[in-house]
């Protein structure tokens, strides 16, 4: 990605003109009836400046080859990744884990956090993933003719120093799965 580089490009950002006219989408002519929609120079800068900001959000250089195609792709794939740094393995931690029990994420960075559960009674129960006092996910086993026996995941990211918890009264961790 980089701005146009031409010899009939401006050095400064133009402002638009006065904008008139409804808020809408391009539509094609329709001979006799209506005009097609024109592409102003005013467009291109907007969607320019905006898919510009992703990359020095990023840190990305822009391209000043003309030749890669992929700068705001990698940009945003950075700027998930800064977010959310998920680059290590699942760890099975499932013999150290309990349900009603509220653990917390020192790693220093987001922990992704994978349990399955299974119906371990024919009524209907409910499973409630919380990170700090906020409910993420919450599901249901059994109950209406479900029987006992379902399996079901509930998966969630933790920030960095927030406590999590898997809320349930009558179901079984078949496995607690965690990577940082």
């Amino acid at each position: 990605m980089q701005r146009v580089q031409d010899p009939t490009a401006s050095a400064a950002l133009v402002p638009p003109p006065a904008l008139t006219g409804p808020i809408g989408f391009f539509q094609p002519a329709v001979p006799g009836i209506t005009a097609a929609t024109r592409y102003r120079y005013w467009i291109a800068n907007m969607l320019q400046e905006e898919l510009m900001s992703i990359l020095a959000a990023a840190g990305v250089a822009p391209d000043t080859t003309g030749t890669e195609f992929t700068g705001v792709l990698r940009s945003i794939e950075a700027l998930i990744a800064a977010k959310v740094p998920l680059t290590g393995s699942w760890i099975d931690q499932t013999a150290s884990r309990a349900l009603n029990t509220t653990y917390t994420n020192s790693t220093g960075e987001a922990l992704a956090v994978s349990v399955n559960v299974i119906s371990v009674s024919s009524t209907g129960q409910v499973q409630i993933f919380y990170v700090g006092a906020l409910q993420v996910v919450q599901t249901q086993l059994g109950g209406t003719g479900g029987g006992s026996g379902g399996t079901i995941n509930l998966s969630a990211i933790v920030p960095a120093g927030a406590t999590y918890r898997l809320a349930s009264s009558i179901a079984a961790i078949v496995n607690w799965l965690e990577m940082a």
